[in-house]
């Protein structure tokens, strides 16, 4: 029954002891959707550097119809090379942000704009659709975007040069 008793006492103490980590989704929700119009502003603006940084160092973008892209350093890059064809305009509205400890999971809706520039080999297009994206609240007391996953609604019709399927 002692050791019970100590085997108790130890456990109240470990989780009294544990740092608290809990998300406000209020304030999660403020911070998150400030980084949302600084995104759009610094995708406007082609600033592939400060859109990577809001990436987690290990962080996931799953684009519509491409593969994905890991890592901060990748996720620069693809925005890098994007600026360098033409000019991109982007709108986000986080529907519902449901928050744990240090993560945020947010559900929203994106449209997005790209007007070519010569010699781009991506023709203007639009599209727009929705996003599920896990936030990590970072050591430095930032959040940034671990997983990605973007997921257009615009009908892009089949692949030329292979049959369709009827219902």
């Amino acid at each position: 029954m002692i050791r019970l008793g100590v085997i108790l006492v130890v456990a109240v103490v470990a989780m009294a002891c544990r740092a608290e980590s809990h998300t406000d989704p209020a304030s999660a929700r403020r911070a998150i959707d400030s980084l949302h119009t600084r995104l759009e502003a610094w995708t406007a603006a082609g600033q592939a550097d400060s859109i990577a940084g809001v990436y987690a160092e290990n962080g996931w973008q799953m684009t519509p119809n491409g593969a994905p892209l890991v890592g901060r350093d990748s996720i620069r890059a693809f925005w890098a090379r994007s600026f360098r064809n033409g000019q991109w305009q982007m709108e986000h509205e986080t529907v519902e942000l449901i928050g744990a400890d240090s993560l945020a999971v947010e559900r929203g809706t994106f449209s997005v704009r790209f007007t070519a520039m010569p010699p781009s080999p991506i023709q203007s297009f639009g599209d727009s659709g929705n996003n599920l994206t896990v936030w990590r609240l970072d050591e430095d007391g930032q959040w940034r975007i671990q997983w990605d996953a973007i997921v257009s609604t615009v009908g892009r019709g089949p692949p030329v040069g292979r049959a369709t399927l009827n219902p």
